[in-house]
């Protein structure tokens, strides 16, 4: 129940969180599982001597240990020859052994998904690998548009969004869900019309959500709107609808998933015209807690506030957008530990405009995007936990903002400005130092939308082709490693 001790988990949450995934995308080499069975089989010969070693290694770890002898000890007096040892040795044996998994990849991935054989020896599991580029495939529909991604390893993953043929506006939109097994992207799950998929989160391949809008015709236009929240849960190999309290109204959403019992769901309900040059914006927090989605406040909202993006870790929760009123500008606020703790105007001595993106790779590395009022491009900030900082540019080119952003394990951030023009589909590629401006090199692509990666180097993009109103159409990417490369697209 104390601070500290919440601040120490949330920080080995996501450390394991890390090590889980950058352990799924890499392959387990067998000579490492020799070494770590030999090394638990010298372990249980030296229990004796390992006890001691385990007792003054846990003590160097800690800040916050023991400070008094424990009540078995009298001081000058040598330890009781007890159970102590044995008990102390076993333990030990067994930190050692979940060290291994942890760090080397033995039989974690296995004991993510629950189908883990642990007997008297360490056994070595295979892991997915990653498909080869000339084996990776796409059957995207005619009119497809892709609006999130996420993948669970390196042969797993779901994009979501729609299909509309704006030459027939009559007809609504469709649901699209894009599957990635056997190293192909097909079209699957529901089928619910009409409505869009705007943003995709899962935490296995067995769990995860789908978010998006029912939507009906615009009164004065041959547009669809969006109208109710469409919720669904992907659980045991199908999606199912779940109804979120109170059903409210929306034109979009975003979801993000810290683990199967617990996530975060911000809900855009439009904007209103309390008086004609007055325009107020509606937004909707919800958290869910493994059984059901419960709304939240968000205490320091606005009407004249625009809320742009989310991103979610243990015992912690990022909000940017930008306020529209009198005191405009760039808007970060963190709830953490039941509290909200805002940062706008100037930050880091920066006057900001807008921010439309936000990523965290751990509680002491977060990445705010979007412009503000110095220069030309972007504005980076990064978080470092106790502050602010703005990363310079050093290629500025022009932007019209809506970006999304994705962390790197190594704390280093990719951004993607989703309202380029045809010709120009710059990235933008952060570290603590610099922002550069890169190209994706891929003939025909514009705007890419998301990335998602499965490893540390490697994932998969959604992006578009040259603006067409005739024919929209999106483009499966793969990435690897800074590279960019169209995936070939089946009938």
């Amino acid at each position: 129940g104390c601070e500290e001790c919440r601040r120490e988990l949330a920080f080995w949450s996501a450390v394991g969180d890390a090590l889980a995934a950058d352990d799924a995308a890499q392959p387990i080499p067998v000579d490492q599982a020799r070494v770590w069975g030999s090394v638990r089989a010298a372990l249980v010969r030296e229990q004796g001597g390992l006890a001691h070693h385990s007792h003054e290694g846990g003590r160097r770890m800690s800040t916050q240990t023991q400070h008094t002898p424990p009540p078995s000890r009298v001081a000058g007096m040598p330890p009781a020859p007890s159970r102590r040892r044995p008990i102390a040795a076993a333990f030990a044996f067994a930190l050692i052994v979940v060290l291994s998994v942890a760090l080397f990849g033995v039989v974690a991935p296995r004991l993510r998904h629950g189908t883990s054989q642990i007997g008297r020896g360490l056994q070595p599991t295979a892991t997915p690998t990653a498909c080869p580029p000339s084996q990776l495939s796409a059957s995207l529909p005619a009119n497809a548009e892709l609006f999130s991604i996420s993948m669970v390893s390196a042969r797993d993953g779901w994009a979501v969004g729609q299909v509309w043929d704006p030459a027939h506006q009559d007809r609504p939109p469709q649901v699209l869900m894009m599957h990635f097994q056997d190293c192909q992207w097909r079209q699957a799950g529901l089928n619910t019309a009409p409505a869009q998929l705007t943003d995709v989160a899962m935490t296995s391949p067995a769990d995860g959500w789908a978010v998006g809008v029912t939507l009906r015709p615009e009164d004065i236009s041959p547009m669809w709107i969006g109208e109710h929240i469409l919720l669904l849960h992907y659980h045991d190999g199908t999606w199912q609808p779940v109804a979120l309290p109170g059903n409210p109204d929306a034109l979009g959403a975003k979801i993000r998933m810290v683990s199967p019992n617990d996530g975060w769901l911000l809900v855009d309900g439009g904007k209103s015209h309390p008086t004609p040059y007055a325009p107020a914006y509606s937004y909707s927090l919800y958290h869910y807690d493994g059984t059901t989605w419960s709304a939240r406040p968000m205490l320091f909202e606005t009407p004249s506030m625009i809320l742009s993006d989310i991103a979610a870790g243990p015992d912690v929760l990022w909000i940017v957008g930008y306020e529209t009123g009198a005191s405009s500008g760039g808007i970060i606020a963190r709830y953490h530990a039941g509290k909200w703790m805002t940062w706008g105007g100037a930050i880091a001595g920066d006057a900001t405009i807008a921010l439309y993106a936000v990523a965290l790779s751990s509680p002491d590395s977060v990445w705010a995007i979007g412009t503000h009022s110095s220069s030309a491009g972007i504005a980076a900030y990064h978080f470092d936990g106790h502050i602010w900082s703005l990363i310079p540019t050093r290629t500025p080119t022009p932007t019209l903002g809506s970006y999304s952003a994705t962390v790197l394990p190594a704390g280093d951030v990719y951004t993607f400005d989703q309202t380029v023009m045809p010709g120009s589909s710059p990235i933008e590629h952060c570290d603590l130092t610099a922002c550069q401006t890169k190209s994706p090199g891929v003939p025909d692509v514009t705007g890419i939308r998301e990335l998602a990666l499965f490893s540390a180097t490697r994932g998969f993009a959604i992006a578009d082709r040259y603006y067409v109103p005739e024919a929209p159409q999106s483009v499966l990417l793969y990435f690897d490693s800074g590279h960019w490369s169209a995936i070939p697209t089946a009938g």
